[in-house]
């Protein structure tokens, strides 16, 4: 599966000096706890917000990090007020680290049955983790979408009445049921999916896969 591939598959990333490790559930957590503008859906998003995050998703547990600005954050900071176009590109490019961390299944639940998790969805991945043997220092440390897919995964085995299904392979399939033009098709293919998953799109296409 797609999602599942890049959960586990993730590329190093370093912004403005930080070199972020896998995004995780205990970063997510810690975001969440900051009140951090990149764990809504919408507010404005500001310099000092970028680096506390930064600070946070370079952390490894148990996710304490400092978040007393240095002289170069100082620098950043300016920079940015300077230039909004600048500080829009890097909030871009975390929010990339992080959509490439989060490569999570859709969950479905069977019809006729009633299920109702009420502990943060963080706890209940790292539960499922450990009850499968993981240590809880790697469970927390465990990128997001690669703990979800395993927890996923381990409920099915365990016999969980639900089902779920790759958010990207529908992607694929909306892409390829729309009509049209072989340029546009790759166009919209470099936006969705980047240029190396357009190239691989377009040749499968081409192979009839």
């Amino acid at each position: 599966m797609e999602s599942f591939v890049r959960a586990f598959f993730t590329p190093e990333v370093e912004i403005l000096g930080y070199r972020l490790k896998p995004y995780c559930m205990g970063h997510s957590l810690l975001l969440d706890a900051l009140d951090s503008p990149f764990n809504k859906l919408d507010g404005d998003i500001f310099a000092h917000d970028l680096i506390v995050a930064l600070k946070v998703c370079s952390s490894s547990y148990p996710f304490q990090p400092s978040l007393d600005l240095t002289s170069k954050d100082y620098y950043n900071i300016y920079r940015f007020k300077l230039n909004k176009k600048l500080l829009l590109k890097h909030c871009s490019l975390f929010q990339e680290y992080k959509n490439s961390h989060h490569n999570l299944p859709e969950y479905w639940q069977k019809e006729g049955d009633k299920v109702q998790v009420n502990s943060p969805l963080e706890l209940s991945h790292i539960l499922s983790l450990m009850k499968a043997g993981f240590q809880f220092k790697e469970s927390w440390e465990m990128s997001v979408g690669l703990a979800g897919w395993i927890s996923a995964s381990l409920s099915e085995l365990n016999g969980a009445n639900t089902t779920f299904t790759d958010p990207l392979e529908q992607e694929f399939e909306d892409l390829v049921n729309v009509e049209m033009t072989e340029d546009e098709l790759y166009k919209q293919a470099l936006e969705d999916l980047g240029p190396v998953g357009a190239k691989k799109f377009m040749e499968a296409r081409a192979n009839g896969v």
